[in-house]
C-alpha cells in the first residue's frame, strides 16, 4: 500500500516562493517551518492513504479527478494513478494560497 509522490516543478517553486515568502516578507521564520512541516504530514498521509482526501466541491476539478490536501493557509491539488491493487503514484500538480480562487486557475 504504498504511494509514490511526485512533485511538478511548478509546485516545488512555488513552495519556495511560499517559504521565502514567509521568512523574508512576512519575516516569520516559524511560520515558513510551520509550512513545511505540514507539507511533510500531507506527503506522508498521500504514500499510504491517498483516497482519503476529498475532491474539491468543484464539479470540473472533480471530475477531472482532482483531490486536494490543505496544507495550513494552503491548497494542494493532485491527482491519484493506481498502477496496482494498493499501490500507485500521486502527481501533485497545484499549490494555492486558501484565498485565491483555485478553481478558475486550474
Amino acid at each position: 500500500m504504498a504511494y509514490e509522490v511526485v512533485f511538478d516543478p511548478q509546485v516545488v517553486a512555488r513552495v519556495d516562493e511560499v517559504t521565502g515568502y514567509l521568512v523574508n516578507e512576512f519575516a516569520n521564520p516559524t511560520a515558513a517551518a510551520n509550512f513545511l512541516d505540514g507539507l511533510d504530514e500531507v506527503v506522508e498521509r498521500l504514500e499510504s492513504l491517498s483516497f482519503s482526501y476529498s475532491r474539491p466541491i468543484d464539479g470540473r476539478l472533480a471530475a477531472r479527478d482532482y483531490r486536494k490536501a490543505l496544507v495550513g493557509n494552503y491548497v494542494l491539488l493532485f491527482r491519484v494513478e493506481e498502477t496496482s491493487e494498493g499501490s500507485g503514484v500521486v502527481y501533485v500538480t497545484n499549490l494555492f494560497h486558501g484565498s485565491q480562487n483555485y478553481q478558475g486557475l486550474v
